[in-house]
């Protein structure tokens, strides 16, 4: 019979921490692509709501599309509205194959009979997310 010694006090506790840890890992990946931080997730919302609007030739102010135009990022708000609806376009890619690694290895975790295993998908999880 094989007897499993674990650190974390019990497969419940393991597959709990290896959650954790898929959940942290998948952070990192996203890190790798957008700046941390609620305030920055706040100013890409801004954004592309503006880049929506002045795409959809609706009339208004657009204060963080020309933010980008007056730092020099873009020549101007159309330059500014196309580069911050490519850039949200890219990212949906990436942030659903994030998403998609981490959901799918968490029910995997729940799914784990053994510590062992618990371990296994947690590696591998980590290993997919650090390659996106």
């Amino acid at each position: 019979m094989k007897v499993e010694v674990s650190r974390f006090g019990g497969l419940a506790a393991a597959k709990k921490a290896a959650k954790r840890a898929i959940d942290d890992a998948a952070e990192v990946a996203r890190g790798r692509y957008l700046a941390a931080g609620a305030g920055q997730a706040m100013e890409y919302e801004a954004l592309i709501r503006e880049a929506e609007r002045y795409l959809q030739g609706r009339p208004g102010a657009y204060p963080m599309l020309q933010a980008g135009v007056d730092a020099g990022e873009t020549p101007d708000l159309n330059a500014a509205a196309n580069l911050v609806v490519n850039t949200m376009a890219q990212w949906e890619m990436v942030g659903a194959k994030i998403r998609r690694v981490r959901l799918a290895r968490k029910r995997e975790v729940d799914a784990a009979g053994t510590q062992s295993e618990v371990a296994q998908i947690r590696n591998q999880a980590k290993s997919d997310l650090g390659a996106l």
